[in-house]
């Protein structure tokens, strides 16, 4: 299972409350990794997963498909191998997680390599669970148009799904104006989807401060 930088970019909508811890890291699934702070969610689905058999015999890996869900803090998303610079082949530029010993301990080994390098971060689990995110995305039907966001929050929400490609168009949907809105962007070279939810404002619109936080989370 290979995953890149754009990935890691959801730790920006993570939680920094330490009394939620839960909700202090990234969410690892099968699908896409995810992160929340309750007003803001966004997900990352993976980049294009190559062949088992033609990783480099350094990297211990699987496949994404038997990856069992799991959090890591957001201090230890910085020590995450991520490969710098051009490399000869695209394989050597992705980052690697061994799935079965995801799946059987309290930490996640992450890996690039180099052929001749294979720098290495086991990361210890967040103890806890996500909480369901899946319930709280609306359902495509009953868009509007008029709706006030907070700025600030808007603009982290589109920094997080600014993913890696100069033409980078972001599509809006809108289900009401107390509902979530939906923001969503690809990027054609790597195949990877960004979604992300932002929370409306309430009352006075000048307070800048969203009146509800997602359910849930």
């Amino acid at each position: 299972m290979n995953i890149n930088k754009i990935n890691l970019n959801v730790a920006k909508c993570a939680s920094t409350e330490k009394s939620r811890y839960h909700l202090n890291g990234i969410h690892f699934t099968k699908g896409f990794c995810e992160a929340t702070n309750g007003n803001i969610l966004a997900r990352i689905t993976y980049p294009y997963q190559f062949p088992l058999e033609e990783i480099p015999e350094q990297i211990k890996t699987g496949s994404k498909d038997d990856l069992k869900e799991f959090i890591i803090p957001l201090d230890g998303v910085k020590d995450i191998p991520i490969v710098k610079g051009k490399v000869r082949l695209p394989i050597l530029a992705e980052t690697y997680i061994d799935v079965e010993q995801a799946n059987n301990n309290g930490t996640v080994k992450f890996q690039t390599t180099n052929l001749e390098t294979t720098p290495t971060a086991e990361i210890r689990k967040i103890d806890g669970e996500f909480p369901d995110t899946s319930a709280v995305w609306p359902k495509d039907e009953n868009a509007v148009f008029e709706i006030c966001l907070d700025p600030a929050l808007l603009k982290k929400i589109c920094e997080t799904g600014d993913i890696g490609i100069r033409s980078t168009i972001m599509t809006f949907t809108f289900y009401g104006n107390m509902a979530p809105v939906k923001v969503r962007s690809r990027n054609s070279e790597t195949e990877q989807e960004f979604t992300g939810l932002i929370m409306p404002m309430g009352g006075d619109a000048r307070e800048f401060k969203p009146n509800v936080e997602i359910k849930g989370v």
